[in-house]
């Protein structure tokens, strides 16, 4: 048993039946998925809750929900928690998030967006509602940014005459060297249902 000063039992707090999900996104695998597994555990640590398991994929948002493997939320039932880092690790688009969070809050599900500081328990109270839409908002507006500067720089290397794109291998030459797997594909991602 733990208690506080006060002697308050956080034990009680512990449902057994109850899931804590950790949702991680990257869109590339330059990108760090254990920065956002250790913001959400620390999370967890100051809830007094453990992390049941961590869901995620390497995908845009701007793929579809079955793409992105969001699947695992209709398994979620009343009293479980979903965290993420930050609303647009579920979704770019004000419409889906709102979508998301509203079906999930309706079924009892708790949302935590940990550097938000958003924890939706329910959407009754309107502040919470304009928030959790000006924080999708901004995810929104942050994609088509990022989404037109690529797209810029993309069309700037093509008027200097760079390829884009993968290189062709027309044949092959042979094994090839230790040193030429060793950066490519090789690296564990971190995602997947082991919460450690």
């Amino acid at each position: 048993m733990v208690e506080n000063s006060k002697g308050f039992d956080y034990d009680r707090l512990v449902d057994e039946n109850r899931e804590v999900i950790g949702y991680v996104r990257v869109s590339t695998d330059l990108q760090d998925i254990g920065k956002q597994k250790d913001t959400i555990r620390a999370w967890a640590r100051r809830e007094r809750v453990k992390i049941t398991r961590f869901e995620g994929v390497e995908m845009s948002t701007m793929k579809s929900l079955d793409k992105r493997k969001l699947g695992f939320l209709a398994g979620l039932k009343s009293g479980d928690i979903l965290v993420s880092t930050e609303t647009s690790r579920l979704s770019r688009t004000v419409v889906e998030l709102l979508t998301l969070v509203e079906d999930l809050l309706k079924r009892g599900i708790r949302v935590v967006f940990v550097l938000q500081g958003l924890d939706l328990r329910d959407l009754s109270n309107p502040t919470t509602k304009l928030t959790l839409q000006m924080v999708s908002v901004m995810a929104e507006h942050e994609r088509g940014v990022i989404s037109q500067r690529t797209k810029e720089a993309l069309r700037v290397l093509k008027e200097r005459g760079i390829k884009l794109g993968k290189p062709k291998v027309s044949h092959f030459c042979g094994p090839c060297p230790s040193s030429f797997h060793s950066g490519v594909g090789g690296v564990d991602s971190g995602v997947g249902g082991d919460p450690s």
